[in-house]
C-alpha cells in the first residue's frame, strides 16, 4: 500500500508559508501557528462496498495549534477546506471530524490552543 502522508503534508505546506507543518516527528515548541500530522496508517476496518472489492482506509489526525481559540478554529477550518473532497492517489479525502478548540493550561507558551481534524482516505 502506498503511503500518501508526504502528499498530504505537501498540501498542508502549500496552505500558508507562515504555518509550520510537522509530519508527527518530534515536538515543536516554537512560536507561531503550526500543524502536526499524525497517522497515515491503515485503519483496521476492511469494507466491501456493495459486496465488491475490499476497500481499506487510512486515517490521519491534523492537530492545529494557535495562540487563541479563534486561531485554532480558523486553522482547522482552513485544513478542512483544503483537504475535504480533495483527490489523493485516485481517491477522495474526507474530513470526518473536527474537534472544538481546547486549551492546554499546562503549556507554558502562549501557543496552547488546539483543534484536531480527522481525515480518512479509502482506496
Amino acid at each position: 500500500m502506498t503511503d500518501h502522508t508526504p502528499a498530504l503534508v505537501a498540501l498542508l505546506v502549500a496552505l500558508d508559508t507562515r504555518i509550520t507543518v510537522h509530519d508527527g516527528t518530534g515536538e515543536d515548541l516554537s512560536p507561531g501557528p503550526r500543524l502536526h500530522v499524525y497517522g497515515g496508517t491503515q485503519n483496521p476496518e476492511n469494507r466491501s462496498y456493495g459486496h465488491t472489492a475490499p476497500n481499506r482506509g487510512t486515517v490521519w489526525q491534523v492537530v492545529c495549534v494557535s495562540n487563541t481559540q479563534a486561531g485554532a478554529r480558523t486553522l482547522s477550518r482552513r485544513v478542512t477546506d483544503t483537504l475535504d473532497s480533495r483527490v489523493l492517489g485516485g481517491s477522495l479525502l474526507r474530513v470526518r471530524f473536527v474537534s472544538q478548540p481546547i486549551e492546554d493550561r499546562d503549556d507554558p507558551s502562549a501557543w496552547r490552543w488546539s483543534s484536531t481534524v480527522e481525515i480518512t482516505h479509502h482506496i
